[in-house]
């Protein structure tokens, strides 16, 4: 029965895939996507060998995996230890809301030019990017979460130890460590749109750049393989949040 469940289960998750390949093949086929500007399922298939055998991809994927990695954990460390600060303490609160709560609103994309003549278009300015996305996202989540923890809990805890680390670690982290979970999630959905919004606009390497260099010359058939390697490398960065955070 388990295997019986395994295969139905992998038989709907390839149906909407495998049967929008089939629109897209008879699109091009028919004309109704312009072959000239849009490549079809084979040339797609075949330019993928070529450039994983050229190492085209596997080069623009770490310079952007790089990126990615080094601002969603800068991110998201700071955002969880200020959150877990602003969400425990009332002084706390008081003193960094006011300022993060107007600059938290603002798109980290408009962060993009003062971050371009900070730190070049380079690393720093992609990894600064990728990092106020994380932050906001989990500073907000988890000083709320932690702000709404079960206070019948947490007086609870008080007749067991007066110690700050036993109430964080035995009551306030384990009551919102679904919602910070969920909110990684989110982060590195965000971190991603970012990293490609950064290195579309200015970056000389990267798989946001080979997609953006794609378009601009034509290869239709490299940019889609540059959209659907983005497509896996993301779908695998979240399965690992999932994975760490079932384990945790």
């Amino acid at each position: 029965r388990k295997i019986l469940n395994r295969l139905l289960t992998l038989m709907l998750g390839i149906t909407l895939p495998v049967l929008l390949v089939f629109l897209w093949k008879w699109g091009v086929d028919t004309k109704v996507l312009p072959p000239t500007l849009i490549a079809s399922p084979e040339e797609v298939w075949s330019k993928f060998g070529v450039l994983i055998e050229k190492g085209v991809l596997l080069n623009n994927a770490k310079v952007s995996l790089f990126r990615l990695f080094a601002g969603f954990l800068l991110g998201s460390f700071i955002g969880i230890s200020l959150g877990i600060i602003v969400g425990g303490s009332k002084v706390a609160s008081k003193f960094f809301e006011p300022l993060l709560l107007v600059l938290i609103p603002v798109p980290p994309l408009a962060w993009i030019p003062l971050l371009i003549i900070a730190f070049g278009i380079d690393q720093g300015s992609k990894i600064a990017l990728i990092a106020i996305g994380s932050f906001c996202t989990l500073f907000l989540t988890t000083s709320l979460s932690v702000k709404s923890t079960d206070k019948n809990l947490l007086e609870l805890s008080k007749l067991y130890s007066k110690e700050w680390y036993v109430k964080l670690f035995k009551i306030t982290l384990p009551y919102s460590s679904s919602i910070i979970i969920g909110s990684l999630r989110v982060a590195m959905a965000l971190s991603w749109t970012l990293l490609m919004a950064g290195e579309m606009i200015a970056s000389s390497a990267g798989l946001g750049w080979f997609i953006w260099d794609s378009r601009s010359f034509s290869r239709s058939a490299d940019m889609i393989v540059g959209i659907f390697t983005v497509g896996i490398f993301g779908w695998a960065t979240d399965r690992i949040i999932v994975w760490t955070g079932n384990y945790v």
